[in-house]
């Protein structure tokens, strides 16, 4: 009761400062200067008369503008400055989250990727009081979280609801790659086997941007559409080089993203704070590498707040490896979101869980006697044993109908697909019980 969430936006934000070294900018073509007062800096531009030349010289830029290599920083530098000396606290885990508390129990918790603000409050005067001083430095933009970076958020706080999800995103897509109409398919991919580098000698006959497509489909995966993820790593390595089977993939993504344009991440109230993690691999499914698709889901009071799908470093020799690999990683970003978690005033955690579906893995995780079999294992897939020997993580068999990390690494037919994407997107737990 009397949380306020809200959205801040800084209009013009990087040239809010200066400049801090020297950058060189060449005069509009077909204008010149007419000078005011050369000692103070003062000019304006004037149209170049007929004949007149170009003058062969450039001013100093004084406000940092969009696009320099330094100006992000310095906006970021200043933003957290002024948090700073607001009395705002920053954090090691993460330099782009800042926190501010009264002595009477209210607070100020803020998220920013570069001007956008994503606010988290308690104490309506404490919070209006900030936003006034904040005003007279800044020039901001204020009010209820709708939509964030192209994220739309729907909140039924009396519920305790959140639903978020990119319909206008989604939108867009289509209509740049011309499927606003096309009909829509209930699966991401494609019958028979996934398009490898053999496909690239049958040519598409046609135009298609499939750099662009990639990187809009990275923007839906990284936000709120993780059962995107198996489809996209595949793409992701014919960016440049691809046939007419990937773009046929690339195109039923598409009528995949037409039917399911609402669909997003759904959060909910009620469950402990504590965090779930789910790992899998897909062993040397790629068949131009032998590599394989490791996939990794965390959930923290049954809601989905971290996910990754990616390709091993090397190839594994076999399955057990392979999801060896993918519970290396899971106990790595265990341990990365528990220190995020704890430092921005989360509940401590305790010994975390982490399910896979292999039992080969459990053991190599579990057991401190090294077996001959796993001499060629590298030595760094191990740090598993330890965090299982200091009991900051657990390792448990879920089957395989009940792990939601295959989303991300292996096709599932029709009706497991839809129970696993639901698993994912929703709100839910693993309940277990010796």
């Amino acid at each position: 009761p009397g949380i306020i969430i809200r959205q801040l936006d800084v209009a013009n934000a990087y040239i809010n400062e200066d400049m801090k070294r020297k950058v060189l900018c060449r005069l509009p073509p077909g204008y010149t200067i007419v000078w005011i007062d050369r000692g103070a800096g003062k000019f304006t531009f004037r149209r170049l008369a007929p004949g007149e030349k170009q003058p062969r010289f450039a001013l100093p830029l004084r406000k940092a503008l969009y696009g320099g290599m330094e100006c992000g920083r310095i906006f970021w530098e200043a933003w957290v400055s002024w948090h700073l000396s607001d009395g705002f606290q920053i954090i090691h885990e993460e330099r782009c989250y800042l926190c501010k508390r009264s002595a009477d129990g209210c607070f100020i918790k803020l998220g920013f990727h570069v001007d956008d603000n994503l606010i988290v409050a308690l104490g309506t005067e404490f919070y209006r009081a900030y936003l006034a001083r904040l005003k007279s430095k800044f020039d901001v933009e204020e009010g209820p979280l709708e939509e964030h970076l192209g994220v739309l958020y729907t909140l039924d706080l009396p519920h305790g609801v959140c639903q978020i999800a990119q319909p206008a995103q989604v939108q867009k897509v289509l209509k740049l790659f011309g499927h606003e109409n096309c009909k829509a398919t209930p699966f991401p991919m494609i019958t028979g086997p996934a398009p490898c580098m053999a496909d690239c000698e049958e040519p598409y006959d046609g135009e298609w941007d499939m750099q662009g497509f990639v990187g809009h489909l990275t923007w839906l995966h990284q936000c709120c559409r993780p059962d995107v993820g198996q489809v996209l790593k595949i793409l992701s390595r014919h960016t440049v080089n691809f046939g007419k089977r990937h773009v046929e993939l690339a195109k039923h993504i598409l009528r995949y993203l037409k039917g399911t344009a609402t669909l997003g991440l759904t959060y909910r109230t009620g469950y402990p704070l504590y965090f779930q993690i789910f790992t899998d691999a897909s062993h040397a499914s790629c068949v131009d590498t032998r590599r394989s698709i490791l996939s990794l889901v965390v959930k923290l009071g049954g809601n989905t707040v971290y996910w990754k799908v990616s390709f091993t470093s090397i190839v594994s020799h076999s399955s057990t490896e392979s999801e060896l690999m993918a519970l290396d990683v899971g106990a790595t970003v265990s341990e990365a979101l528990r220190w995020l978690l704890e430092a921005i005033g989360g509940p401590v955690q305790g010994t975390i869980c982490v399910f896979v579906d292999n039992n080969g893995t459990i053991s190599l995780a579990s057991n401190p006697v090294q077996s001959g079999r796993n001499m060629h294992i590298h030595a760094r897939y191990f740090y598993v044993r330890d965090l299982v020997y200091d009991s900051q993580i657990s390792v448990l068999h879920l089957d395989t109908e009940l792990q939601l990390a295959d989303v991300g690494c292996t096709f599932k037919g029709g009706p497991s697909f839809i129970r696993l994407r639901a698993y994912l997107m929703e709100c839910a737990r693993i309940v277990h019980d010796e």
